[in-house]
């Protein structure tokens, strides 16, 4: 098993953004820190894709940039191999002719979501050991939480702090799980 390829977000205009599910602890126990749980953003299946994994780095099959800023949130790209090899039109756009690996790429999408829920993003990553194939939030120095309401932004909230006190609490544990994520 490898580390999934994780989806990004542009967060108003500034890229670099992970966006940051579900994770273990140091030990394998689930994180001791507060979990956004969301729904998919978006799911490929709505317009006719049948999404198959690509390797062992990407289980569902597509992986995604979002944009996010006063006016919402939006589907910016698409990697995405379909089950038949079937690409149709999203939002007026092609898939790239060429495919690479059997996966095929939709950009420039503008997109708007209608998303309702809540997603904890991550930027600027700490040379931190973390549990094998993940990226906890306390690996992140900057971390928000972003909050939407049938697409529209609903709050954010910086989680910054939290996560670089939960580093200094935590210090030990998190050395003795002894690996690097960045390695």
């Amino acid at each position: 098993m490898t580390m999934q390829i994780p989806d990004h977000a542009t967060f108003f205009g500034q890229s670099g953004w992970e966006i940051l599910g579900p994770q273990r602890t140091f030990d394998n126990r689930p994180e001791p820190y507060e979990v956004i749980a969301h729904p998919k953003l978006f799911d490929p299946r709505q317009f006719g894709i049948t999404p198959i994994e690509w390797g062992t780095n990407c289980h569902k099959g597509y992986v995604h940039v979002i944009s996010i800023d006063a006016s919402g949130v939006q589907l910016d790209q698409l990697a995405v191999s379909d089950e038949h090899g079937k690409y149709p039109p999203i939002n007026g756009r092609e898939a790239d002719s060429e495919e690479s690996f059997g996966v095929r790429q939709y950009t420039g999408l503008a997109l708007p979501l209608s998303f309702s829920g809540a997603i904890r993003i991550g930027r600027a990553k700490c040379d931190l050991p973390a549990p094998r194939y993940t990226r906890p939030p306390y690996t992140f120095t900057e971390v928000l939480d972003v909050h939407f309401a049938s697409g529209a932004l609903d709050a954010v909230y910086n989680r910054s702090q939290y996560f670089r006190d939960f580093r200094i609490r935590h210090a030990e544990d998190i050395a003795a799980s002894g690996r690097s994520f960045l390695d």
